[in-house]
């Protein structure tokens, strides 16, 4: 018995959550450029002589009339988009139907309280003082409602990411509705890179005061078609290029104008038939001067020998 009440209970609960979602005036749609509005039925007269439409536009969003009473919208009227309402105005749009279990009396406090702020702001006419003073209050204390939420709007903010936006339309109340703010642009993702570097293997190499040098590093938009580098020359007779390969064993021919979608190496190699003589430099030229002058010594004490012999044999 108490796990069958348990269920009614959680029943019961799940049916006022799906209540609340459909009766509720928040949407999750992007406000219109332009929309027609329709009536669909009248509140009661909770305070003083005032009755409020109930509105809602044809995307089945609930409207509330934001100019105060009188000229009241008919079915099948257009309104456009004309900005938003503030802060204050949202927070009633999104707590009015909150504020009682009667739908029609939680519409009429939302009602109530947006043209109550706006009257005590000066936006709009004084409402009666029979509907803010005096006058008979229904079992409901609905002017209470309507009160507190005015004095809650002006003390508390909304976190929600909704906005309050005013629709007008000639001739008629303008009105008010809550809905998603327009979707931020999603920047375009940044292109994803990738890059070609070349390598020359072996040990190989001409004289590079003689030699195209080899290419740098370079890096393009994943996807687009590339064409390798030209093969390197050479000014040194006795050397030439292999080419470009895709493998560092020297196989695999890169075809020009194939996408790059991944990072890329190509493999170069020279072949010379003898090695590079490096030339002389400042740092080696007092060796040669030593070598040239040993020479030279050793020259002259040969010839110093060989005299000396012929001299001695002719005595």
């Amino acid at each position: 018995m108490k796990n069958m009440k348990k269920i009614s209970n959680l029943l019961c609960l799940v049916l006022v959550a799906v209540l609340f979602v459909f009766t509720g005036i928040s949407s999750t749609k992007a406000a219109p450029q332009t929309i027609t509005i329709s009536r669909t039925g009248v509140s009661p007269k909770y305070i003083d002589a005032y009755d409020f439409y109930n509105l809602k536009f044809d995307d089945d969003t609930v409207v509330y009339c934001y100019s105060g009473p009188g000229n009241w919208p008919t079915d099948g009227l257009t309104y456009t988009l004309d900005g938003e309402a503030s802060a204050a105005i949202k927070y009633i749009l999104e707590n009015g139907p909150r504020t009682s279990d009667n739908s029609q009396v939680a519409r009429y406090v939302t009602q109530g309280a947006i043209w109550w702020y706006r009257a005590e702001n000066g936006e709009i006419s004084a409402l009666s003082t029979e509907f803010v003073e005096t006058g008979a209050e229904s079992e409901t204390g609905i002017r209470d409602l309507i009160k507190n939420l005015v004095r809650d709007a002006r003390n508390n903010t909304s976190t929600s990411n909704k906005k309050a936006y005013i629709f007008k339309s000639s001739g008629y109340q303008d009105v008010v509705a809550l809905y998603a703010p327009d979707p931020e642009p999603t920047p375009d993702p940044e292109p994803e890179e990738v890059c070609v570097e070349y390598e020359i293997v072996g040990n190989v190499r001409p004289d590079p005061a003689k030699t195209d040098p080899t290419p740098g590093k370079e890096c393009y938009n994943k996807g687009t078609e590339y064409d390798q580098k030209k093969e390197l020359k050479t000014r040194q007779s006795n050397c030439k290029f292999n080419g470009w390969y895709t493998n560092s064993n020297l196989t695999g021919r890169w075809t020009n104008g194939t996408a790059l979608n991944n990072n890329l190496k190509l493999y170069g190699a020279w072949e010379c038939g003898t090695p590079v003589i490096v030339p002389a430099t400042a740092a080696n030229t007092p060796l040669i001067i030593l070598g040239v002058g040993l020479t030279a010594i050793a020259i002259g004490a040969g010839v110093y020998i060989y005299r000396d012999k012929k001299i001695n044999s002719n005595k």
